[in-house]
């Protein structure tokens, strides 16, 4: 998993808190969890040349709370939260280009377009000329 030989990508142990999956590999192979560290990925404090049996026990150590840490990912899998679709990295990018052919996909994009509307409108109507909050930001000292 890991690309040897290059020593401006060192290696590292990723730990998943909500499916417990451990990965192990470089900047450039886990930049997809590094992407989306919202959604449970955290890169552990430990040398990437540790054992596995060691990023387990960091893992357990940093995040208490997390899920049990494994490296198999049928095991990460089957911790992972209900109604989790699993895509991680390069999978979630292609997963992305595939909703613009799916209805739900345009239909949310037009409510955001929607609500942005919306506020700038809002937020126009609230700052013309002699509104309260237009004569309040006027007499606020800066």
């Amino acid at each position: 998993m890991a690309t040897a030989g290059l020593p401006f990508l060192p290696d590292h142990w990723y730990y998943n808190t909500e499916s417990g999956e451990l990965t192990h590999g470089n900047n450039l192979e886990n930049l997809g969890n590094n992407l989306v560290g919202g959604a449970g990925w955290h890169e552990l404090n430990i040398p990437g040349s540790d054992t596995e049996a060691q990023a387990a026990a960091a893992a357990a150590a940093e995040f208490p709370g997390g899920t049990a840490p494994t490296t198999s990912l049928a095991t990460g899998e089957a911790n992972a939260l209900q109604g989790e679709t699993g895509l991680t990295g390069i999978n979630a990018i292609g997963q992305a280009f595939s909703d613009l052919g799916n209805r739900a996909f345009w239909l949310r994009a037009a409510k955001v377009v929607v609500g942005v509307v919306l506020i700038i409108i809002g937020v126009a109507h609230l700052a013309r000329a002699g509104s309260i909050i237009s004569t309040a930001a006027k007499a606020a000292p800066l």
